[in-house]
């Protein structure tokens, strides 16, 4: 994944985050990412993942951090 790619996934992702999807036919009309401070979510990469993609997960950690008061930890490899 080169550095361009790294930029778009992490734009993305805020932007994602800033808008929120919208709702299936019966589904809850939002997700919290974070409430008092702890979330239930983690960002992962692949384990062995180029510099570039731990950058990004480090700087979507400190996004999320910046606008909910909440870090999500950071796991290389498979999600817990």
């Amino acid at each position: 994944m080169n550095p361009y790619q790294v930029i778009l996934w992490v734009s993305s992702a805020l932007a994602l985050l800033a808008i929120g999807g919208r709702p299936a036919h019966g589904a809850s009309p939002e997700i919290v990412l974070v409430q008092d401070g702890r979330s239930r979510f983690v960002i992962v990469h692949a384990a062995g993942a180029p510099a570039s993609v731990v950058t990004a997960a480090q700087e979507l950690q400190r996004y999320v951090e910046k606008s909910t008061q909440g870090k999500l930890p950071i796991v290389a490899g498979e999600a817990p």
